[in-house]
């Protein structure tokens, strides 16, 4: 029987990896919003009022994101990292925007608090290499003998 070693991305790089481009892809697109059409944008809602400087951010944020997005799935050492700064700071720009898109913030800062669990309680699988499953066995030979005589 010969037993042979693979290594799998585990459910939890891939969950992080998807969750985190998905919110990238929800602040670039927040952002352009911002900067094409500021009528959709409550202004006076935001804690700064200069609603082009805010779309930038966001769109840089979400930029940011996907790439860090891309080293997690690398496992690049400075992925998980720059993954947990990048949440961190996209959590904390979304709950500035609280008063002008109240559940868009929500959902944005849920997301990010998921990404930040993912990478900090299951730090271990973002390691480069930190991915190996172990041996993974043959199926097991058929018995001698009729199975039902």
């Amino acid at each position: 029987m010969s037993m042979t070693r693979r290594q799998k991305l585990p459910g939890i790089v891939s969950f992080t990896a998807v969750l985190f481009t998905m919110a990238g892809f929800f602040h670039a697109i927040q952002g352009l919003g911002a900067i094409i059409k500021k009528e959709y944008f409550h202004e006076s809602s935001l804690l700064y009022s200069n609603l082009q400087v805010t779309g930038w951010v966001w769109v840089v944020i979400g930029l940011l994101q996907i790439g860090a997005a891309y080293m997690i799935v690398g496992r690049a050492s400075g992925g998980r990292i720059l993954g947990i700064v990048l949440a961190s700071l996209s959590a904390v720009v979304s709950f500035f925007t609280l008063g002008a898109l109240p559940v868009w913030s929500i959902v944005v800062i849920a997301v990010d608090l998921l990404v930040i669990y993912g990478l900090t309680v299951h730090g271990d699988a973002f390691v480069p290499g930190g991915i190996d499953e172990g041996t993974v066995a043959d199926p097991r030979p058929e018995p001698p003998g009729r199975p039902f005589a």
